[in-house]
């Protein structure tokens, strides 16, 4: 078993109750790099806002936001697939590419990191 294996917080036996707790154990254990870190934390907790069907404060309004509190379990809701998606669809209307992109790859790589940990 390699070292990074190791560190990692299996979900399965413990799901987060919330989905800042999934996005901190991702952080923590999935091998990310210090200085991309920053990055994923801001595009990860923009999904917050996402999932229960609001946009991210935008620009400078961003910095001192504080995300909605979402129970990691909403996420398999009925419907929440649906709204999610109809959220993101808006987002990538407001904000330019590289962000639409960059969000929706950082999500991409946890959700398959969440997913390999039942």
């Amino acid at each position: 078993m390699s070292a990074s294996a190791a560190e990692v917080i299996p979900l399965g036996r413990d799901e987060p109750e919330t989905y800042a707790d999934a996005v901190e154990a991702y952080l923590r254990s999935a091998g990310i790099g210090a200085s991309s870190k920053r990055a994923y934390k801001i595009s990860l907790t923009t999904w917050a806002w996402l999932a229960r069907g609001e946009q991210a404060p935008l620009g400078v309004n961003r910095r001192r936001a504080v995300p909605p509190v979402v129970a990691f379990a909403d996420l398999n809701a009925p419907g929440a697939v649906e709204a999610i998606t109809a959220a993101f669809v808006e987002r990538a209307r407001l904000v330019d590419p590289n962000t639409v992109n960059r969000e929706l790859s950082v999500m991409k790589a946890a959700v398959a990191w969440w997913r390999g940990r039942g």
